[in-house]
């Protein structure tokens, strides 16, 4: 007779074109039941995926977490296995570098909106290494990650909302638009006549003066109908 396998145990399988383990298991924990796999290159990675998601699954019951513990028990149990290492990676190293630093001892439910907002305009401003400002792409990567680890404590209920998601994001900067003047736009359908071949010469001068007249892409300018 066949054993009966505890919860979050189950086989393994070789896929043999990516070279992986795959762990396949069925669960049921605090109600939530299905069946999930996990891939990885050693069979102790795989299953060690599994555990994490079994242990993300359960309801966290300890209600006095700091940001910096909730950060770490996210990070592990929830996104870990969800993720490629390399995307954990960033994402562990963003929240370490970016939230834990300033607000780590803070308890979860004493975050609020507007320190955080503070908080993200002081990194916009000042934070990175040469604290001239983070980009923002990385702020926007660090506003997000904290988004979801939070997300996360409201529907295990711990928080009653996010204050992350009642601060604004950065505007996005536009870049500046360089417009030649009447002599630099001379100088440079002159050059044009300096080409050896007569017929590109005059191609050339042709798609400069639309150019410079019209404000057409290269790639729309090249799509013209001559």
């Amino acid at each position: 007779m066949r054993n009966k396998r505890n919860n979050g145990e189950g086989s393994f399988r070789k896929d043999e074109r990516r070279n992986l383990w795959i762990y396949s298991f069925s669960y049921e924990v605090d109600g939530q039941k299905g069946r999930k796999q996990f891939a990885g290159k050693t069979k102790g990675a795989a299953k060690q995926k599994a555990e994490m998601f079994i242990e993300g699954l359960k309801k966290p019951s300890d209600k006095r977490y700091t940001v910096e513990k909730w950060c770490e028990y996210w990070l592990n149990s929830i996104a870990r296995p969800q993720v490629r290492e390399r995307t954990f990676e960033k994402y562990k190293s963003t929240l370490k570098n970016y939230v834990i630093p300033y607000i780590g001892e803070l308890s979860l439910n004493d975050v609020n909106a507007g320190d955080l907002q503070e908080h993200f305009n002081d990194l916009m401003v000042f934070g990175g290494t040469k604290g001239t400002g983070l980009s923002p792409s990385t702020f926007k990567a660090t506003r997000k990650y904290f988004m979801q680890a939070l997300d996360y404590a409201v529907d295990r209920e711990l928080l009653t909302s996010n204050p992350v998601r009642k601060t604004k994001p950065p505007k996005s900067e536009k870049e500046e638009i360089v417009i030649l003047s009447d002599e630099q736009v001379s100088k440079l359908l002159d050059e044009t006549d300096k080409l050896d071949n007569q017929f590109m010469a005059l191609m050339m001068r042709g798609i400069f003066t639309i150019a410079v007249h019209s404000g057409l892409r290269q790639g729309e300018l090249f799509a013209l109908d001559w």
